[in-house]
């Protein structure tokens, strides 16, 4: 075998991805999977915030011949108490998103690698040494080898995850318990997310006709009460589509969102790194943006490997950043739900809300950046790569920052170099470049943020002092 720049274990979405991209830089890149196809759901959404990424990553003509198109409509029955009904939404095309086969998704991205000059070997990756550089493999004549390269990349998914990472954070286990129904009747233009006592039901057409019904359920309930006895017992409860249904489950899948610790020396992509709640819809989005910032480690390690640590700190960083805004906002939905408090699933999700919940404070009236701020180096991705910059240690997470949100550090300490209320930080925004783009909420939020990473604080100006009174016989 040729050498190889990049070893990718796992050829799944986000791996393929990967190698497509730094063939087409001109990196030799060996993807390592077995031939037998992952579980999966059958078919997964993607929302419509993805388009630009979509678009970005060249998958638009794919998604167009495959019509990987959303539903015209979505259907939510998410009630914190009460009657409980279903709310329709009918969604222009531009608000459909995609719902793409996941069997043909992941053929053709592997088709896209191998075009891209991509080599695939079909075998079993046995172990990962992180020290060595290597992958131990079993191919499919049985032999073992093993393979050593500049790059590794753990790409294999969660299962994977554990040849060279340890679980960081995660929720409590979920299963998705799944069967495929032959006719989807009336609702087969509706895509449903249904809460019920067990978990909650997703309705989903499929676009050879018929639609796939799955559970989200407690792991610890499930093995309790058995696959079969409590997906039918959801059914029997739900008001949507899920009604309808009378048959048992036909596979079970892990569903953990989870945030790994990975071993130094091994990057990590995809599911890999961190694998997300389904309830957010965007696990193949999530897959897209950690190809495209692994990307970026990869092409910096090669170009400079003495930066190999800080590489390595900051794609864990932008996962680990990634993984908890989507813990926060899923735990934010299973907290609307109060009908079913007492029940594992929910309660056992209730009781995670107090761990992710934003520490929010409030601006003060009047603030001014903090004048003694401490330089400190970091990467940032600029241009397909990870570039050192200089950026500012916060005083209260003692990390260093570039930017809060969509706007640099230097664009907020020269709004903030005087004192000031948030209407004057607003005027002064529009004489910094680029800052004209960003709405009054978006900025008081950034403020707000600034001020709890301690790189604004609050300012009193000193009132000017009244004249003493005279008394009348002076």
């Amino acid at each position: 075998m040729k050498p190889t720049d990049v070893l990718i274990a796992g050829a799944g979405p986000a791996g393929s991805l990967l190698a497509t991209m730094l063939c087409r830089d001109g990196f030799a890149v060996t993807l390592l999977e077995r031939s037998q196809p992952r579980q999966h759901m059958p078919e997964e959404t993607i929302p419509a915030a993805a388009g630009p990424v979509v678009e970005r990553l060249g998958l638009a003509p794919l998604f167009a011949r495959e019509k990987f198109f959303g539903t015209p409509r979505r259907g939510v029955c998410w009630s914190p108490g009460g009657t409980p009904e279903i709310s329709c939404t009918n969604l222009t095309p531009a608000e459909r998103g995609f719902k793409v086969v996941r069997e043909v998704l992941d053929r053709e991205l592997r088709v896209m690698a191998v075009g891209a000059g991509a080599h695939i070997l079909d075998a079993t990756v046995l172990s990962i040494d992180a020290a060595a550089q290597n992958v131990r493999l079993r191919l499919t004549t049985g032999k073992e080898q093993v393979l050593t390269a500049p790059v590794v990349v753990n790409a294999l998914g969660a299962r994977g995850a554990r040849l060279s990472a340890s679980v960081q954070e995660g929720f409590p286990d979920t299963l998705a318990l799944t069967c495929c129904i032959d006719n989807a009747g009336a609702d087969a233009d509706i895509t449903v997310v249904e809460a019920v006592r067990a978990g909650w039901l997703w309705w989903m057409p499929r676009s050879i006709g018929g639609s796939v019904l799955t559970l989200m359920a407690d792991a610890g309930e499930v093995k309790s009460t058995g696959a079969k006895s409590i997906f039918e017992s959801a059914c029997r409860s739900a008001i949507g589509p899920a009604r309808h249904v009378r048959s048992g489950c036909d596979t079970g899948t892990r569903a953990t969102p989870e945030l790994f610790s990975p071993t130094w020396g091994i990057l990590h992509c995809g599911d890999a790194a961190a694998g997300i709640d389904p309830l957010s819809s965007q696990g193949l989005l999530k897959a897209m943006l950690s190809a495209e910032r692994t990307a970026a480690a990869v092409r910096t390690l090669l170009a400079t490997p003495t930066l190999r640590r800080s590489v390595e700190e900051h794609l864990q960083a932008f996962h680990a950043g990634a993984w908890r805004i989507h813990a926060q906002e899923t735990l934010d939905w299973y907290r609307r739900e109060q009908r079913f408090a007492d029940a594992p699933f929910w309660k056992a999700r209730h009781t995670l809300q107090a761990r992710y919940a934003p520490v929010t404070v409030s601006l003060p009236t009047m603030f001014v950046r903090r004048a003694r701020l401490v330089p400190a180096p970091l990467l940032v991705c600029e241009q397909g790569m990870l570039r050192e910059r200089t950026g500012y240690l916060s005083p209260h997470t003692n990390e260093p920052y570039h930017q809060v949100g969509p706007i640099s550090v230097d664009q907020l300490l020269r709004m903030t170099e005087l004192p000031g209320r948030f209407e004057d930080v607003c005027r002064r925004a529009l004489a910094v470049q680029g800052m004209s783009l960003h709405s009054e909420g978006e900025l008081r939020t950034v403020l707000s943020e600034a001020f709890r990473l301690g790189f604004v604080e609050s300012f009193r100006a000193e009132l000017p002092r009244a004249p003493s009174a005279q008394h009348p016989m002076q």
